[in-house]
């Protein structure tokens, strides 16, 4: 079971001006024990996954406040993944999957974008925000 959450209006505001994704309230945060699909990845440890506007996180990875760089990286992460799905609804999921098997999921170019964007976002947030937190 899952229960909706939300992020803090100040990093969803600073993630609005950072991010192509339109509308932010579209995109819906799921918080539970575990997220779905979580045994497809030997040892089922991953802690967040998106399907269209929706992102599952798992909830001992969930910190808004104050925000921490691990949570703020997981959830730029499963945000680009939105904006993934957002460019090219149809196409994005099927290459995605031939991606995964292809390349595996550290290697997989969806991931690899998702990686490198959070990271340089998260830099940023850091570096530049009053609301930057360690």
């Amino acid at each position: 079971m899952t229960r909706k959450v939300f992020l803090p209006e100040d990093i969803a505001r600073w993630i609005e001006q950072r991010l192509p994704l339109g509308d932010l309230n579209r995109v819906q945060f799921r918080l539970g024990p575990r997220i779905p699909f979580w045994w497809i990845v030997p040892g089922g440890s991953f802690s967040g996954l998106t399907l269209w506007n929706r992102v599952y996180v798992v909830e001992s990875c969930w910190f808004p406040e104050p925000i921490k760089r691990t949570t703020l990286e997981l959830i730029l992460h499963e945000l680009v993944h939105v904006t993934q799905y957002r460019r090219n609804p149809i196409s994005f999921p099927l290459r995605y999957v031939i991606d995964h098997l292809r390349y595996g999921y550290a290697r997989n170019p969806a991931e690899v974008e998702a990686r490198a964007t959070a990271a340089m976002l998260a830099d940023s947030f850091f570096r530049n925000s009053p609301n930057s937190r360690a």
